[in-house]
């Protein structure tokens, strides 16, 4: 390169060796600043957010206003089956259902298993999985011999070839 070159570069380009008076670290106001964004406040750095809740069962979590337990993992059960998640479905069913037998919730359970259990939108494994699970406190069960029927009933119009294979051990 020649040195008309390296003059006019030199020119366009500040030297960064000698540090310009205006612009030191010495000259700039360090007043806090308040960070916003599209007009809100944010919090200052050392702001703590709250930690989320448990993850709880749903049985669990708040009661109804009138003191009922909350049911809506049936909803969730009803959902999975709907939308072909079968495994889910049972899950969510096995460890609801598991909790309240294991806590002596007996009654509750049997009123489920009587009236707020819609068969109707469940498929033949999660029947199989509603006898499989009620099956070791069937004696304290009032509603569960019923509930056998209704399912051998719905079988034996769904699968009549394979009903009461599905229910051998589960009555």
């Amino acid at each position: 390169m020649t040195n008309t070159r390296q003059n006019e570069r030199s020119a366009q380009s500040p030297d960064l060796s000698v540090p310009d008076p205006e612009h030191t670290f010495a000259n700039t106001s360090l007043k806090p600043m308040v960070n916003t964004i599209g007009g809100w406040e944010l919090p200052p750095a050392s702001f703590a957010f709250p930690s989320p809740p448990a993850i709880r069962p749903l049985s669990q979590s708040v009661q109804t206003p009138d003191d009922r337990p909350n049911l809506m993992w049936l909803e969730d059960v009803y959902s999975f089956v709907a939308c072909g998640k079968k495994r889910k479905a049972i899950a969510v069913l096995f460890r609801e259902m598991d909790e309240l037998l294991s806590s002596n919730q007996f009654e509750l359970c049997d009123s489920i298993i009587a009236s707020t259990l819609d068969l109707n939108r469940l498929n033949a494994s999660l029947l199989i999985a509603v006898l499989s699970i009620t099956l070791p406190a069937s004696s304290k069960l009032k509603s569960r011999a019923d509930l056998v029927e209704r399912i051998r009933r719905r079988l034996k119009n769904e699968v009549p070839e394979r009903a009461e294979r599905m229910l051998k051990g589960l009555e």
